[in-house]
């Protein structure tokens, strides 16, 4: 026995045989825990893919939606500037920037849901509006999300969950917050390995971020004054030329001076604008031989103007034979993209003159009240009686020319009158005033002959006393004046119109008493009666325009030849009749090129305040008082006196008036100091006098002018310098041939180079000038950045043109994975 244990042979195998034992469950067990981890780590590795792929999904929405968002933002934005229907439509204060929030939030709420079982016409998105105005509930539509998936390799339904009828696919909208939010977004996505993942999310689109106060428009302008453009009367050999838009604003307006109406006078001048945009708060006027044209500063390019009223005058300075031979007044305004603005009217006035228009013309005023009234200081106010509210075109002298030949669009919405305006000798103005209310015709567009259609020769009037009796169907009896008349309407009819006239006009005052006082021709006042049309005779409004239609289509011998009345005032109308709109009365036009002539009778009752000529009147006039106050398309102050049914700028008042500021609340009414902040003017030129310095900017040699001149003028010379701005609050005289810049002027700026001067617009210098000087520690180079308002001043920063995409409009929200 003991030798057995004594011999160890076969233990050494023993040993062996368990070390390798344990050696192959150690590594058995360490192959299988990294096989374990492997393939851990590859499930982690799929799962995360599957998850990121799902996830890019989600991407894919929200991606899709951005897209769209910025169609929507630059589409509604656009409508937003333009349409101010919109923007005029709402509570005061209403903004340009809320009315663009509505319209992004509506469409894309309108595109979210179309495409649903209510169909995508328009009775559809009626409804839809309906359910926003009455706060009802909405859904959006699974297939329009499934249209942003289209990039992906299979079907779409794949990888994203519609909704089923429990309408848990909800538009919650929040137009005050400004964003909606769609609720409960559902992703997946299944791997061919089968790994499986579900996202479940509200997405939120919230309104793009687009700086409505870029680049002002004041920088593409060469002059803004708050006075008059016009040119020193005299002997002018050349032309003046004017490259970039132009702003005059008439603030200096004074009662009984029609040359302080003026905005832009051309006073025997060549004057040649070419500008995206013209705007004066009073008349465009040409005298004594002047030469005007008003161009588009690029063609194919919308330009506009806007004025009161646009004008040629009479001057006694040339013979008819002169003013036939070329002395007379010429104005032209070019551009198939022309859109041509007048308040009131358009008056040719001088014999031979010539008018002619492109693009398209719209008179946009209308006002039947002609009531005399008189304002504070006891005067009577002619800016609020119809015929200065009511616009027209007028042809007042033979031999003119009017070619409306290529307008493709005209618009005349008022109708013409009969001026009450007392000879300008008169001493007697005031009574005259009083006596004369204007006398209403029947024509948007007149001639001065068309006047015999209301005229009633004295032979059919005769005084008489106030108990003297009517014949019965032949004489009608009327007070005037504390004078007793009787007129014969019978004789009047047979004799002189050839159709009975008693059923035009009014039964109590048939007949309008018309004094002129004209020193020139004698002592007393002469009387002339005219026919008093009443517009309540008939349903529609227009007795007055079938009176004249009825008389200008007529046989009497007193009409003549109708087509000679087109020769003789050189009218060349459109061939595109369907283009002639009016309001309120007839346009006479021809009707072919044989000559024939025709009468267009009104369509449309300008009395309905519902009617769409009367909301488009409103819409152009608000937008017309925003360009006066501010250049741009929206104001704030414009707003508010829209909405307290107020779309005029008046001459006189407590407010919002043409002249001086508005003291009764924060706006002011006159540009220069919208623009500028006079107080720093005043106030650093008062103690260092004006800042005239020479600046170099992107290599060019500057000139910056600010000065304080309320009572004198400074004048821009040669030597002064090509290139800069010039900031005054007075007048500016330019005798210099040339100035590249901008020119803003308190009063005016006259130009006074009888050879001529060419004023161009330099948006870029400007706009680098300025910048330049807000980095500056020049006091005097830094005023002229810091004399701008704040609003001003901000839309010549820098901006970086891509920084509003990297805030993103649309965001994931409640965010939660793998709960079906």
């Amino acid at each position: 026995m003991k030798r057995l244990l004594k011999d160890k042979r076969g233990s050494s195998l023993a040993m062996v045989m368990i070390a390798m034992t344990f050696m192959t469950i150690l590594g058995v067990t360490v192959i299988t825990m990294t096989i374990n981890n492997i393939r851990l780590k590859a499930a982690q590795k799929h799962g995360a893919t599957n998850f990121y792929d799902t996830e890019s999904v989600v991407d894919l929405l929200t991606t899709g939606l951005k897209n769209e968002s910025a169609v929507y933002a630059q589409d509604c934005y656009s409508t937003a500037l333009s349409n101010f229907n919109k923007a005029s439509s709402g509570s005061s204060g209403t903004k340009l920037s809320d009315t663009y929030k509505e319209e992004f939030l509506t469409n894309m709420i309108h595109a979210l849901a179309l495409g649903s079982s209510e169909g995508t016409n328009q009775s559809t998105i009626a409804k839809i509006d309906d359910k926003i105005k009455n706060n009802e509930e909405l859904y959006y539509n699974d297939n329009k999300l499934l249209d942003y998936l289209t990039v992906l390799g299979k079907s779409k339904t794949s990888y994203y969950t519609k909704h089923s009828s429990s309408k848990d696919n909800k538009i919650e909208y929040y137009f005050d917050e400004g964003y909606i939010v769609l609720k409960n977004v559902r992703v997946k996505n299944k791997s061919t390995m089968g790994y499986y993942t579900s996202i479940t999310t509200d997405i939120k689109i919230g309104v793009p971020d687009i700086t409505l106060d870029s680049k002002s428009k004041y920088l593409d302008y060469i002059v803004i004054a708050d006075d008059q453009l016009y040119n020193q009367p005299g002997t002018i050999s050349g032309v003046y030329d004017l490259i970039g838009s132009v702003y005059t604003g008439t603030i200096n307006r004074t009662s009984g001076d029609d040359d302080s109406y003026v905005g832009i006078l051309s006073d025997g001048a060549n004057i040649n604008i070419s500008a995206n945009e013209i705007i004066t708060r009073g008349d465009v006027l040409l005298r004594s031989n002047a030469n005007v044209s008003l161009n588009p500063l690029t063609a194919g390019v919308d330009s506009y103007i806007w004025a009161e009223n646009i004008a040629t005058q009479k001057t006694d300075a040339y013979s008819d034979a002169q003013k036939k031979a070329g002395k007379h007044n010429t104005l032209n305004i070019t551009g198939e993209r022309s859109h041509i603005n007048v308040a009131d009217d358009l008056s040719v006035t001088d014999r031979f003159d010539e008018v002619s228009l492109e693009g398209s013309y719209f008179g946009y005023n209308f006002n039947d009240v002609n009531n005399m009234v008189t304002n504070a200081a006891g005067n009577y106010d002619l800016t609020n009686i119809a015929s200065y509210d009511s616009s027209a075109i007028s042809l007042n002298g033979k031999g003119q020319n009017f070619n409306f030949s290529n307008l493709d669009r005209m618009l005349v919405a008022g109708t013409s009158y009969i001026s009450n305006k007392p000879h300008a000798g008169s001493t007697e103005d005031a009574n005259a005033v009083a006596k004369n209310s204007a006398l209403a015709l029947g024509e948007s567009m007149t001639v001065k002959s068309n006047q015999i259609a209301y005229f009633i020769p004295a032979k059919y009037i005769k005084t008489c006393s106030t108990d003297a009796a009517e014949t019965a169907n032949k004489t009608k009896k009327f007070t005037y004046n504390s004078q007793t008349y009787m007129f014969d309407y019978k004789s009047y009819s047979d004799k002189y119109l050839g159709f009975d006239c008693s059923e035009y006009y009014y039964d109590d005052q048939p007949v309008k008493c018309y004094y002129r006082h004209d020193v020139d021709i004698e002592a007393e006042e002469i009387q002339y009666f005219y026919l008093m049309v009443d517009p309540a005779k008939d349903a529609t409004h227009s007795s007055a325009e079938r009176f004249y239609s009825k008389f200008m289509t007529g046989t009497q011998n007193t009409t003549g030849n109708i087509n000679n009345l087109n020769k003789q005032y050189g009218i060349i109308s459109s061939s595109k009749a369907s283009a002639l709109i009016t309001s309120a009365g007839n346009i006479l036009y021809d009707l072919n090129a044989a000559g024939d002539v025709s009468v267009k009778v009104s369509n449309a009752d300008p009395t309905d305040i519902n009617s769409s000529l009367i909301i488009f009147e409103k819409n152009l006039n608000q937008q017309y008082t925003s360009k006066q106050l501010s250049l741009l398309d929206e104001c704030e102050e414009a707003l508010n006196m829209a909405s307290a049914g107020e779309y005029r700028l008046r001459d006189s008042g407590t407010s919002n008036t043409k002249s001086g500021l508005d003291t009764t609340g924060n706006y002011k009414s006159n540009l220069f100091d919208t623009l500028i902040d006079r107080t720093k003017v005043t106030d650093y030129v008062s103690l260092n006098g004006p800042v005239k310095m020479h600046v170099t900017v992107d290599g060019v040699d500057c000139l910056v002018w600010i000065v304080d001149n309320p009572a004198t003028a400074i004048n821009l010379r040669n030597s002064d310098g090509d290139n800069g701005i010039i900031i005054a609050t007075g007048n500016v005289n330019v005798e210099a041939t040339s100035f590249n810049g901008l020119i803003i002027s308190g009063g005016d700026v006259i130009l006074n180079n009888n050879a001529g001067s060419k004023l161009t617009a330099d948006s870029e210098l400007i706009a680098a000038l300025l910048d330049d000087a807000a980095r500056s520690d020049d006091e005097a180079y830094n005023l002229v950045y810091n004399a701008f308002q704040p609003f001003y001043r901000k839309a010549v920063e820098e901006k970086d043109e891509a920084e509003h995409s990297k805030t993103s409009n649309v965001s994931t929200i409640n965010w939660v994975k793998n709960v079906d």
